[in-house]
């Protein structure tokens, strides 16, 4: 294993897939100001996802008033900094709306819907490569009496969560404060239909998290096989979807996670669809205190995911949710440390050459995390 390769992600990308995006996401902008985030960016990443600026309440802050700014720095940074693909994240979500959604009558939202797509995709066009169409639709409920097998084609108001975590609240699951279902119980695929009215073409994508596969916690086997029989659905309605995120904010710990064997099974039955596949947000969720031997495992199970997407061609982008330790979202939520690829000082952590390795083409070299 070569700790110290003298190529970059992405030039390593290059080698083996040039299809293979690799990118990152979730960045304040605070962080997209500093010259050092900067010269990382563009060393080691082709694609780029906003973290809350391109978002519905960003954009549109009052009725009918669209503040574009911010995501447009976003794009111009991905395309012309990084010559890379912009990602846009995410059209419609239950969450990070405004108030004035809430009160608005059940037409005047399905309209409202209708005219943000129709605004927002029209003033990025092409130039946004992939568009996280919905996000995090899906229910987490988990009912243990309801068999889960067989799987079907589900309807379009099935697995639908009606509650999103309003208000500041995290977890508050109140039925019927969803801004969108049940008032409007097409929102998933009147989104997809309307976007692609606008850009045909923009890579449209469903995203949600606690979906990578099985083989570890029940909650992610049901949570994956509802949104396998969503996306089935979809396509059964002929609505235009292309791909599947997955966002994969994973434990460290065996028995937390889904296995790697699992992951690549899920990742690879939604490419037996037809459809393609994006590590949309990952991160690796590390109990403190932080070591040596926590960092190795945590660089291979990094790149044992990696690897997973690499061997299923039609696996095209692998996007971290963060660049720097000091920077990543999950400091405030949990009891966690470094769950990125590089330091705060911005120098890269045993995960980078672990990940370059298996970009190369070389696999798994060492015992898998899953035998551990």
């Amino acid at each position: 294993m070569d700790l110290n390769p003298t190529i970059t992600l992405k030039e390593a990308a290059s080698l083996s897939r040039d299809d293979l995006l690799i990118g990152v996401g979730g960045l304040d902008m605070k962080e997209v100001h500093n010259a050092e985030a900067r010269e990382v960016l563009s060393q080691h990443f082709n694609a780029f996802t906003a973290g809350n600026v391109c978002k519905y309440g960003a954009i549109q802050k009052t009725r009918g008033s669209y503040h574009f700014d911010s995501c447009d720095e976003i794009r111009d940074m991905a395309i012309n900094d990084m010559n890379g693909k912009f990602r846009l994240h995410a059209l419609v979500w239950g969450n990070h709306n405004k108030d004035w959604l809430l009160d608005l009558s059940p037409q005047e939202k399905r309209q409202n819907l209708i005219n943000h797509i129709r605004t927002v995709v029209t003033h990025y066009g092409a130039d946004a490569w992939a568009i996280d169409v919905v996000n995090e639709a899906i229910t987490d409920e988990i009912r243990m009496d309801v068999p889960q097998e067989p799987l079907h084609k589900a309807s379009q108001i099935e697995h639908l969560k009606d509650y999103a975590n309003l208000g500041g609240v995290q977890g508050s699951k109140v039925p019927g404060t969803h801004p969108w279902f049940p008032h409007v119980p097409d929102y998933v695929d009147l989104a997809f239909l309307e976007t692609r009215k606008h850009c045909s073409t923009c890579k449209l994508f469903y995203n949600d998290y606690n979906a990578e596969g099985a083989g570890g916690p029940l909650v992610r086997k049901v949570k994956s096989d509802r949104i396998y029989e969503y996306v089935m659905g979809m396509l059964r309605r002929k609505v235009p979807i292309d791909g599947v995120g997955l966002q994969f904010h994973l434990q460290l710990k065996k028995e937390d996670r889904p296995s790697v064997a699992g992951i690549k099974e899920n990742i690879q039955r939604f490419a037996d669809l037809g459809l393609e596949v994006h590590i949309t947000e990952a991160d690796i969720k590390i109990p403190p205190p932080w070591t040596p031997a926590k960092e190795l495992e945590q660089a291979k199970l990094y790149a044992e995911i990696l690897q997973a997407c690499w061997s299923v061609p039609k696996c095209t982008a692998f996007i971290v949710w963060g660049l720097r330790d000091a920077d990543s979202w999950l400091l405030s939520r949990a009891n966690v440390v470094k769950p990125l690829l590089f330091n705060d000082d911005y120098t890269p952590k045993t995960a980078v050459p672990y990940m370059i390795h298996v970009l190369q083409g070389k696999g798994i070299s060492w015992p898998s995390v899953d035998s551990a």
